[in-house]
């Protein structure tokens, strides 16, 4: 994962724009999401999703980050032409082949997680849906496994209770005992290890 700092720039240069706020929501995606609401699409209208090689992505911020570091100019207060520049080497790195002046950068999505997603990565049409409500056109979107991690799962834990029940009428003795056992489950939180992944995904709307 990137540093905060070069999260930082990323999103300085791509989103200056942009009206900047995350919001929980049903999905990953959506809670993780930090960028521009446009008109949604509609339900029908199709949206591209491509997935973008981890070291590709990473090296692409990689480069705009040590672009800024060695500006004497805030990016926030780069020309348009230098912003122009920086979405369009980001653009390249995502393997975005339209004109660069054609594509918005909405916004993006990071996170890491040990929630299996998919075996085979993301569900694409979750994501795609997602996209369809901020009026993204395109998604390009990466992963990487991170190791092991510890995670907090909800296990169950099964009670049991016996006694005896003097309650009841006998005819010989007036009274009689009976044996009960009730058994009762409680969910208790456990800690365990699990795969960690992160995640990124780019939302572009084509223009």
């Amino acid at each position: 994962m990137l540093s905060s700092r070069t999260q930082f720039i990323a999103c300085a240069v791509i989103f200056v724009a942009a009206s900047l706020g995350g919001c929980a929501s049903r999905t990953l995606w959506e809670s993780a999401y930090i960028g521009e609401r446009t008109g949604p699409l509609a339900p029908t209208e199709p949206v591209q999703i491509r997935k973008v090689a981890w070291e590709r992505v990473q090296d692409t911020l990689k480069s705009i980050e040590s672009e800024s570091a060695t500006s004497d100019v805030h990016p926030l207060d780069w020309a348009e032409n230098k912003k122009a520049e920086m979405r369009a080497r980001l653009l390249k790195g995502l393997q975005v082949s339209s004109d660069p002046a054609g594509v918005k950068v909405l916004g993006r999505s990071d996170f890491r997680t040990t929630t299996t997603l998919r075996p085979d990565g993301v569900d694409e049409s979750e994501l795609a849906a997602f996209a369809r409500t901020i009026g993204a056109t395109r998604v390009a979107w990466t992963s990487s496994y991170l190791g092991k991690a510890d995670t907090i799962v909800q296990e169950p834990v099964s009670t049991w209770r016996t006694g005896t029940d003097l309650g009841g009428n006998d005819d010989r003795r007036g009274r009689r005992a009976r044996d009960y056992s009730e058994n009762s489950t409680t969910w208790v939180p456990v800690r365990v290890q699990g795969d960690e992944y992160a995640f990124v995904a780019y939302f572009l709307r084509d223009e």
